[in-house]
């Protein structure tokens, strides 16, 4: 029970901070308020409320679990100079009625039932970075902290956004934008709690898994979007001495032509092109020796259809 107004009480204080930022208010006359004074050049407020109603089978006992999930975060972006700003994100994962999380992996340091194998919804740091652009002038850009990173199309980093608590990452991007070229980023990321299958059920430090990687996307192809990506992670969960590489390319056609966009008027052609290499030692005995690739062709045809005046096709 008290985990439940618990949850009730950061429901009602983020929807009630979303509510205060967010809807205009309406007044027979309106009212002048004294400037707030702030070194900051720019505050924006914002959040989230994600609440889902999910089904799992469970063949053993010839039922359905059902329950309902949230997820609510506060978004807090701060432009503190014209290339400096700093952006936080808390979070409140859980479960109605229980307080844990159920339906999606912790990766962010907090408690865990090791009975139940699953995370206490207590308010988390989703993300917290800080941005430096234009460096000197200069074409690059820095971030650090933690944040969300997507890269090969969710396919090799990705925030994981299906899961109410989501993931993200501690560490540091640098990128620079070279001209008529492309974009080249640099990064290294600290995977909280990470083993070889994905996120733990609550982070753990002692097999946090480190990250490099480099990322290169370019528009040298006539009509595509070309992405060259090299990773390098190393001390796997459990493996102190294991490390992997990963590299690949994919190729997208642009503009990105989503197989059921019947809103947009674009027609044409839907390709995608993508290759992955992976090799490594996983132990002293084990060598890693992987790849992938994937194909993906179509076409979307302009459909004649219009809606006439009385909402009819």
């Amino acid at each position: 029970m008290e985990h439940m107004k618990s949850t009730w009480r950061w429901a009602s204080f983020f929807l009630a901070v979303y509510l205060l930022f967010s809807i205009p208010v309406h007044a027979e006359e309106v009212m002048e308020l004294p400037p707030i004074k702030t070194a900051a050049k720019q505050i924006t407020i914002g959040g989230q409320g994600r609440i889902r109603y999910q089904s799992f089978p469970a063949p053993p006992r010839e039922e359905l679990d059902f329950f309902t999930n949230y997820r609510f975060r506060l978004n807090v972006d701060v432009a503190l100079t014209d290339g400096v700003s700093f952006f936080l994100q808390p979070q409140k994962v859980g479960v109605f009625g229980n307080g844990e999380t159920g339906a999606g992996t912790d990766v962010s340091l907090s408690s865990v039932n090791t009975t139940t194998n699953t995370a206490t919804g207590n308010m988390t740091l989703h993300q917290g970075y800080l941005d430096f652009k234009e460096i000197g002038g200069m074409p690059l850009n820095l971030r650090l902290g933690r944040f969300e990173y997507i890269i090969g199309g969710h396919r090799l980093i990705g925030n994981f956004d299906w899961s109410q608590r989501g993931r993200s990452f501690d560490g540091g991007l640098l990128s620079y934008a070279i001209p008529t070229a492309g974009t080249l980023s640099l990064f290294t990321f600290r995977l909280t709690g990470e083993t070889e299958t994905g996120p733990l059920p609550a982070g753990d430090r002692d097999l946090d898994t480190d990250l490099l990687g480099a990322h290169f996307n370019t528009a040298l192809i006539p009509m595509s979007q070309t992405e060259l990506t090299l990773i390098n992670d190393r001390k796997l969960a459990g493996l102190p001495d294991s490390k992997r590489f990963t590299a690949g390319i994919k190729i997208e056609q642009t503009p990105n032509l989503p197989p059921l966009a019947f809103a947009s008027p674009l027609t044409g052609p839907i390709w995608r092109a993508e290759y992955y290499k992976q090799w490594g030692d996983r132990t002293e005995t084990q060598e890693i020796d992987a790849f992938l690739y994937a194909l993906r062709l179509g076409y979307r045809f302009d459909l004649p259809l219009q809606a006439d005046g009385d909402g009819r096709l």
